[in-house]
């Protein structure tokens, strides 16, 4: 699925179905168990402040820019897991371009702020 907006700031994450592929015939451990080093915090503060406040009242264009960042997220904890199963081999380093590429396209979208001052952002640029 791609919730890219017109510009493709954002990358399709069907890749990572096929890293993902390659990752489990490589070890026998479950990816969920491998890796933390990834927090998701906007992943996460948007979907507190869903939970204790509610489906957002954004525009299409504030809606889509929150999606690509929690895919993005998304994608960057998946390569980061998947990087951990090639550990102590020479495709281990490989993942970093994609790794780098996507927190560059994470952080075009979330403009460096912290989740609660792109969240306040993001409400004020739907209103205007």
């Amino acid at each position: 699925m791609n919730w890219c907006p017109s510009d493709n700031k954002c990358l399709v994450s069907s890749r990572l179905f096929n890293l993902s592929t390659i990752a489990t015939s490589q070890s026998n451990t479950p990816l969920s168990s491998s890796l933390t080093l990834l927090s998701m915090k906007y992943s996460k503060y948007f979907g507190s402040v869903t939970k204790d406040e509610g489906q957002p009242n954004l525009n299409a264009e504030q809606f889509r820019r929150m999606m690509n960042i929690v895919s993005v997220e998304g994608v960057i904890q998946g390569l980061n897991i998947i990087k951990e199963k090639f550990k102590n081999t020479t495709a281990y380093y490989k993942f970093d371009v994609d790794i780098s590429k996507h927190q560059r396209v994470l952080t075009d979208l979330n403009g460096n702020l912290s989740p609660d001052e792109l969240t306040k952002d993001m409400y004020r640029l739907s209103r205007d």
